[in-house]
């Protein structure tokens, strides 16, 4: 699983991790631009809907953290 934040936050980084998970050599990315950014990926979730998703999915986070053995911070 390759969380949005570290792909947008450290892409060769992430991209490489992708790679080796894969058995696929790494190589340099020739570009890091963001394509098909949306809304999603500039404006902040409505505080309303931010706490309801937040309190319907927690135990569905919970457990993928405990399945993938780490956090991951949503």
């Amino acid at each position: 699983m390759v969380r949005s934040e570290d792909l947008y936050g450290d892409t060769q980084a992430t991209f490489d991790r992708v790679c080796a998970f894969l058995g696929l050599p790494t190589v340099e990315m020739s570009t890091r631009k963001t394509f098909n950014a949306t809304w999603r990926t500039r404006d902040d979730v409505p505080d309303d809907a931010r706490e309801s998703l937040s309190e319907h999915y927690e135990s569905h986070n919970a457990r993928l953290e405990e399945f993938l053995g780490e956090r991951l911070g949503w």
